[in-house]
Parts: C-alpha cells; sequence; structure tokens
C-alpha cells in the first residue's frame, strides 16, 4: 500500500522536473488533437472532392473553433485534392515532430528524476551501519536502488502519459463525432 509519505519522498525530487514533466503532458495534448483530426481526411475527400458537397458541414464544424480562420474562400479550398493531402501532410509531420519532442522531454523527465533517486538512496544506504549492510546481500540492496526507482519512474513517465494520451484522443473524437453528427454520437 502506498502512503502519503511515500508521496512526498518523490514529489520532493518531481518538483525541479515540473516544468519539463508539464511541457511533456502539454505536447502529449497537442499532439493527441492533432493526430484526432487526420481521421477526417476521408470524410472531406470523399465529401468535398468526390461528391463536390459538405462545405457547410466543414463550416458548422470547424467554424466555432476558429471563427477567423473558416471563411467561404478556404471552404471552398476543401474541395481541391492538393490542398487536402498538403494539409493532411502538414499536420501529420506536425504530430510526429511533436510526438518526437514530447518523447525527449518525456525521457529526459525520467532520466533526470531515475538519476536523482537513485543517488539520494545510495547516499542514504552508505550512512547504514557495517552490520546492517553485512546482513543483506549486495544484489538485493542494488536491486531496490535501481529496479524499483526504474519501475517508479516508468509510472510517471508511461502509464500516467498514456493515460492523458488516451483520455484526450477519446475526448476529441467524441468531440469531433458530436459536431458531425449530435444525434449519432448521443
Amino acid at each position: 500500500a502506498i502512503r502519503i509519505s511515500d508521496l512526498s519522498f518523490f514529489l520532493r525530487f518531481i518538483r525541479p522536473l515540473l516544468k519539463l514533466y508539464l511541457i511533456g503532458i502539454g505536447l502529449t495534448v497537442v499532439g493527441t488533437s492533432l493526430g484526432s483530426v487526420l481521421p477526417l481526411a476521408g470524410k472531406f475527400f470523399v465529401d468535398f472532392v468526390v461528391q463536390k458537397s459538405g462545405t457547410g458541414q466543414a463550416g458548422k464544424l470547424l467554424g466555432p473553433l476558429y471563427p477567423d480562420i473558416v471563411t467561404p474562400a478556404m471552404l471552398a479550398h476543401l474541395g481541391s485534392v492538393d490542398f487536402l493531402v498538403v494539409a493532411m501532410l502538414v499536420i501529420g509531420i506536425l504530430v510526429s515532430v511533436l510526438g518526437m519532442v514530447r518523447s525527449f522531454m518525456m525521457r529526459k523527465f525520467e532520466q533526470e528524476l531515475t538519476f536523482n533517486i537513485q543517488t539520494e538512496l545510495f547516499n542514504r544506504v552508505l550512512r547504514f551501519p557495517m552490520s546492517y549492510l553485512k546482513n543483506w546481500q549486495t544484489g538485493y540492496l542494488m536491486s531496490r536502488i535501481s529496479g524499483d526507482v526504474g519501475a517508479v519512474t516508468a509510472l510517471l513517465n508511461l502509464v500516467i502519459s498514456q493515460s492523458i494520451s488516451s483520455l484526450f484522443s477519446l475526448f476529441f473524437s467524441f468531440f469531433i463525432i458530436f459536431a458531425l453528427n449530435t444525434k449519432l454520437s448521443i
């Protein structure tokens, strides 16, 4: 069972790295929101290019989000295959670049957090009396310092980050479906 004192031990190591972690989480949210738009390419292609209709629905979907950008002239460009391909390429590249930067930030956070916690624990172990150290095997102590700390930092990095990504993906996907067809989404 995790106690509050256990969490406070880790919070003092997270606090100096919090800005780095929040930037990584922010990049996760932005990348997820942009990635949620990519499946709309097929819909836009069929509606605007093949059927030459659907600009009214695009205005309804995008208009409230971007009132200054979504103009009748911009909606007319949606009927162009070239525009759709370039837009999806740009969004895909942005999602990829944001993913790489996010991955870098989260790995840097994980490594710095692991290093700081392991250093603190190792310094504590060095202060133990020699009689205590003789009772424990070296492998056990090293496993606790390296393996357990690695598991906790991986939890912060992977599990929480992936949970936030999945939650926002669900939110943005539901928002898009709701904006496209309210009755069907309900």
